[in-house]
C-alpha cells in the first residue's frame, strides 16, 4: 500500500465531495488500525477540517480526536510538520490556518508537551524568511496552554525569534 499512499491522500482534494468523504473514511480506517503510517501527508487530513461539506469536516474532527487517543501523542509529534506544510500552502489564508491549528493544538494537554512544543516551534522561525510564516509560527506558540516552565523556555529561546518580531 505504501507506494500508493500519495495517490490516496491526493483524493482528499478531489472536486467531488463523495470522493473526499469516502477517501477520508478509508484513510481514517487505515491509519487508526495501523495499516498505513501517517508520515508527511497528514496535513492533507488537517485541510479536511476546512472542507465545505460539513460531513467531511466533522469526519476529519473525529479522525483527529480518535488519532489523539492512540499511543504516544501522535498529534503532538506531527504538529510541527503539519504547521510547516500548511504554512507553505499559499492557497490557505491566515484565518483557515488558525482554525486548523487552533483545533489541533487543543490536543496538547501535558505541561511537558507544551514546553517541548515551544522549543520545536521556536526552532521553526529560522525555517523561512517569510513574514506570513513567522506569523503562523507565532500564532501556534501563542495558542499553546502555557505554563510557567513553557514561558521560561520561551524567554530562553528568544534569540531564535527576536529578529522576526519587527512585523
Amino acid at each position: 500500500l505504501e507506494p500508493w499512499t500519495d495517490r490516496l491522500y491526493s483524493q482528499l482534494r478531489d472536486s467531488d465531495v463523495r470522493v473526499r468523504k469516502n477517501m477520508l473514511m478509508v484513510l481514517t480506517h487505515l491509519i487508526l488500525n495501523d495499516m498505513v503510517k501517517v508520515k508527511g501527508r497528514v496535513s492533507e487530513m488537517a485541510r479536511c477540517l476546512l472542507d465545505e461539506d460539513p460531513r467531511v469536516a466533522a469526519h476529519a474532527r473525529l479522525f483527529f480526536s480518535e488519532f489523539a487517543k492512540k499511543g504516544s501523542s501522535p498529534v503532538y509529534n506531527l504538529l510541527p510538520d503539519i504547521m510547516s506544510s500548511l504554512s507553505s500552502d499559499e492557497s490557505l489564508g491566515s484565518a483557515p490556518f488558525r482554525e486548523v491549528m487552533g483545533f489541533l493544538i487543543g490536543f496538547i494537554q501535558k505541561d511537558r508537551q507544551c514546553e517541548a512544543m515551544v522549543e520545536k516551534l521556536c526552532a521553526r522561525f529560522a525555517a523561512s524568511d517569510a513574514v506570513a510564516y513567522h506569523r503562523n509560527v507565532a500564532f501556534c506558540v501563542g495558542a499553546l496552554q502555557h505554563t510557567e516552565r513553557s514561558v521560561r523556555k520561551l524567554a530562553e529561546l528568544s534569540k531564535l525569534y527576536a529578529g522576526t518580531l519587527t512585523d
